[in-house]
């Protein structure tokens, strides 16, 4: 086992060895520091990696293959991560000030804690990535809709004003937005665990293929909503307004149905309906306006 700080060449050399060889290293010798400051190591495959705590400050990693690797409390400032993979990885608290995050592939990254002060992340996928206390600033190039998302996430505002947003393959989960106008918003494949749309108005809006699994929708108005292929199950729904809303293929299992008030809902089979029915919906001819809850 070697001890202390290594030299950065013989570092690469590890590296050099693939990826399960470098990894089974590193778990043989945690408290060694990693320094791959200033390196070239663009367009390389590091798929699953071990590179938590390294420091990359200042590397080339565009084009660089991150997926699903272990990136927590890595330094990657002024780092080039410009066309980069990290479809699933893991950089918690990792720091990216400055660094070049152009058109870089973060779907489903979590980026809990992560410092994006200064960074350039246009055109970066950011799609059902986790941004709970991540740090932006009014100098991080990010998209308009993901900064909002960043907001909602961070510094909810009740009963917040968000018709027509565009909030699509959003991670929302835990967020607070009870009370918020999100009528005719769209929400399309946005993953909602837990979030609490508690009495929120939601007319009109886009939910297909949204998970919102445990999600707090009491006295939520969800008139003409588009459920297609949403999961709802163990979500409280109760009191919820679904008239006119389409229900097809969405999974209400386990959802707490109790006083919600269903009328010309599109998708539901008659045993559907009927099975809701005995856990306590409520079934009765549109009779309401959409708009009526704004």
């Amino acid at each position: 086992m070697w001890g202390g700080l290594m030299a950065n060449s013989e570092q690469l050399v590890l590296l050099s060895n693939g990826v399960k060889n470098w990894n089974d290293w590193r778990d043989c010798n945690p408290l060694i520091s990693i320094d791959f400051s200033g390196v070239d190591l663009s367009y390389a495959n590091f798929s699953n990696a071990n590179f938590r705590r390294v420091n990359f400050n200042g590397a080339n990693l565009s084009g660089t293959n991150l997926s699903y690797a272990d990136l927590r409390g890595t330094l990657f400032t002024t780092v080039n991560l410009s066309g980069a993979t990290l479809k699933g990885a893991s950089l918690d608290y990792a720091i990216l000030k400055g660094a070049d995050l152009r058109e870089a592939n973060f779907k489903g990254a979590e980026l809990n804690g992560v410092i994006l002060k200064e960074a350039d992340l246009r055109g970066a996928i950011l799609d059902h990535a986790i941004l709970k206390d991540a740090e932006i600033d009014s100098k991080t190039q990010i998209e308009e809709k993901w900064r909002l998302i960043h907001q909602l996430i961070n510094r909810p505002v009740q009963a917040q004003q968000l018709r027509g947003v565009n909030l699509s393959l959003a991670c929302l989960s835990d967020t607070d937005l009870k009370f918020a106008n999100l009528s005719d918003a769209n929400l399309n494949g946005a993953i909602l665990s837990r979030i609490n749309l508690k009495c929120a108005n939601l007319s009109g809006a886009n939910l297909s293929h949204a998970k919102l699994r445990g999600a707090i929708l009491n006295g939520a108005n969800l008139s003409g909503a588009n459920f297609e292929g949403a999961i709802l199950n163990g979500a409280i729904l109760k009191s919820a307004l679904f008239s006119k809303a389409n229900l097809s293929e969405t999974n209400l299992s386990d959802a707490d149905v109790t006083g919600a008030r269903f009328g010309l809902c599109m998708g539901l089979t008659e045993a559907q309906q009927q099975h809701l029915v005995k856990r306590g919906a409520i079934f009765e001819p549109f009779s309401g306006d959409r708009d009526a809850a704004e």
